[in-house]
């Protein structure tokens, strides 16, 4: 059994943390329901409401306070979760999983429990998508590395292309004296 990761369909600004129980919006525009970050998962209210109802054990929650310093607001849409249980990829396979679970994978990447997951799932929080173990990070190709055309031609001038063209060298002839 593997954890889920969860993450949100909602776009989401970028956030940086100021001091204890602050933020602040590195631009405008909206703050998903569920934001995370380095070292912080933010929800909101309704979210985080309902996270608190479960009791899910070493998940701690405190108000929040985001600041949008180009127009002076403050945001108390949001509480901080703080997750106690974390681990490192290596380990996902020998988590216990049992009951409901929130855990965090290198203190970036929140995961939940399969009994989390359903329950978050029963609710209206269509938002929150859940990938099952490291899928999510799954390596896929690097089409920039197939630098060719749609025609199937390399996008750059080879060799040959190179020789068309007269070697760089003065723009203009010298002045001629006389």
């Amino acid at each position: 059994m593997l954890p889920y990761l969860i993450t949100s369909t909602e776009y989401s600004v970028a956030l940086l943390e100021l001091d204890a129980g602050r933020f602040q919006m590195l631009e405008p525009g909206p703050i998903a329901q569920f934001a995370s970050g380095y070292q912080y998962l933010l929800l909101g209210k309704g979210l985080a409401k309902y996270m608190k109802s479960l009791k899910v054990p070493q998940v701690t929650y405190a108000p929040v306070v985001i600041l949008n310093r180009t127009t002076g607001d403050e945001h108390r849409s949001h509480t901080r979760v703080f997750v106690h249980r974390t681990f490192s990829h290596g380990q996902i396979k020998s988590l216990d999983l049992d009951g409901r679970q929130l855990l965090s994978m290198n203190g970036e990447h929140c995961f939940v429990s399969p009994s989390q997951k359903f329950a978050l799932e029963a609710n209206e929080f269509s938002y929150l998508q859940f990938s099952e173990g490291l899928s999510a990070f799954a390596v896929r190709p690097n089409t920039s590395l197939n630098h060719r055309t749609r025609y199937g031609r390399p996008s750059w001038p080879g060799l040959g292309y190179a020789v068309h063209f007269p070697s760089p060298g003065q723009a203009v002839l010298p002045h001629r004296a006389g």
